[in-house]
């Protein structure tokens, strides 16, 4: 069991080292929830922006310790510096 674990690591690793970076440009993609899918109470609708872990790992700097900010019931919450200041 052991060393199954073992593998089942470096194939994780492989897969996160082969992860190419977005360009600029398609790291602030923003898109807007339709009115139907946010109600119909009149509430302005909700806009969040979308990232590719390869995007987060390059801006989190790997996830690192240092980019930490705090852990919750949801995950772990990471401060990331894209490269147009966001």
């Amino acid at each position: 069991a052991n060393m199954e674990i073992h593998e089942q690591m470096a194939k994780v690793d492989q897969s996160v080292t082969s992860l190419k970076p977005l360009s600029a440009d398609k790291m602030t993609g923003e898109r807007s929830v339709s009115k139907t899918a946010a109600g119909k109470r009149g509430k302005s609708p909700i806009t969040a922006a979308s990232y590719t872990i390869a995007c987060l790992q390059t801006a989190t700097n790997s996830f690192s310790q240092e980019c930490l900010v705090g852990e919750g019931s949801l995950g772990r919450v990471y401060r990331a510096e894209f490269p147009n200041g966001k």
